[in-house]
């Protein structure tokens, strides 16, 4: 299980490497991102909103913060992909995973 608070920045980059690593399409993964705005955007928690309006954060920022624009994901995967050669890449290089890791993985998920 992997979750937290809002499910967009260290989970949702998680769940998206996953993804990636399991052959799903860029537009599907980024269709599941963007989800988290219908589930715990800022229109789900509009009191966390007005606590960072009323200690000085401008509400666009405020807004942002607690957002999760496809752009963000977007961005994210285009630079992991062109530093790294890839997500796979990636992961079995500066991620760390052991190949054999990376296969028990796909293997638990999608047989």
């Amino acid at each position: 299980m992997i979750h937290c608070l809002g499910g967009k920045d260290r989970t949702g980059l998680t769940i998206a490497l996953l993804l990636a690593a399991l052959g799903v399409e860029p537009e599907i993964i980024l269709d599941d991102y963007e989800l988290t705005n219908d589930y715990r955007g800022v229109a789900h928690v509009p009191e966390v909103v007005e606590l960072f309006v009323v200690s000085g954060i401008a509400r666009p920022a405020a807004e942002g913060v607690l957002g999760a624009p496809r752009w963000v994901m977007a961005a994210a995967l285009s630079k992991l992909d062109q530093t790294y050669g890839g997500i796979e890449s990636y992961l079995l290089g500066r991620g760390g995973m052991e190949p054999a890791a990376l296969e028990a993985v796909k293997a638990a998920l999608i047989g």
